[in-house]
């Protein structure tokens, strides 16, 4: 029976597979947008468990990512997730359980290791870098978030001085504290733009004025790291403001 059985289940996977593959399309700034416009596709498809999305240049049609997910939503990355070069080698592999990452390896083009990172509830752990010979490299940094000039204590200070905090007081908000979610962009050189509160209180709608202002007029971050190379970095930071007897 355990025979007969198997190939059964194999043959209802493939055809569910099949029934729910279909495609996506991007322009070259990743947004959506009709297939005759793209400058790239994905194809997402079900196989066994797993959500699979596969990327492509539309010129080329070359595969450049792959993907796994538990959800058809494509929220929850599970497994392993690959990009490659444009010759089609591996660029690096990272490893997702339940949407933790817990581990990435980076490639030099022609296959030898680059670069290991492994993740602990979220944090490096551990990072290695190696050169084209495999050497190790000293105090090689796989991946760092952009960071305010003195950390926290920096941050702090930086708000202490600088941030109106009569705001919340001025709008004449009740008792309590009015915090701000901020979204803004630091290049590779640590400047900041596209500075927009996307969450502000109703009881005090010029917080969020404040906010984008305070992050603004900042100093000049330290920019993220990303494979020993600074990278741009989408940043959140919150604002809070108190109105206190």
């Amino acid at each position: 029976m355990k025979k007969l059985f198997l190939p059964l289940l194999l043959v209802g996977i493939q055809t569910y597979a099949q029934d729910d593959t279909s495609y996506m399309y991007f322009d070259k700034f990743g947004m959506e947008i009709s297939k005759d416009k793209a400058d790239s596709y994905s194809k997402i498809y079900r196989s066994e468990v797993l959500w699979k999305k596969q990327d492509y240049g539309i010129k080329t049609d070359s595969l450049y990512r792959k993907t796994t997910f538990l959800d058809k939503g494509l929220k929850i990355r599970h497994g392993i997730a690959k990009d490659y070069y444009r010759n089609g080698e591996l660029l690096d592999s990272m490893f997702y359980d339940n949407n933790k990452r817990k581990e990435v390896w980076y490639f030099y083009e022609g296959g030898k290791k680059q670069s290991h990172a492994a993740y602990d509830n979220g944090r490096v752990s551990e990072q290695t870098g190696w050169d084209e010979a495999g050497n190790e490299l000293k105090d090689f940094v796989v991946e760092k978030g952009a960071q305010f000039p003195g950390g926290m204590e920096g941050w702090k200070m930086y708000l202490e001085r600088n941030l109106n905090a009569n705001v919340a007081s001025n709008d004449r908000a009740p008792l309590g504290v009015y915090t701000v979610k901020v979204q803004f962009i630091i290049d590779k050189n640590g400047y900041v733009s596209n500075v927009k509160a996307i969450s502000v209180p109703t009881l005090c709608p010029s917080c969020g004025g404040e906010s984008e202002r305070i992050i603004s007029r900042g100093p000049r971050w330290s920019p993220a790291i990303q494979n020993g190379k600074p990278v741009i970095y989408q940043a959140l930071q919150y604002v809070s403001f108190q109105v206190a007897r």
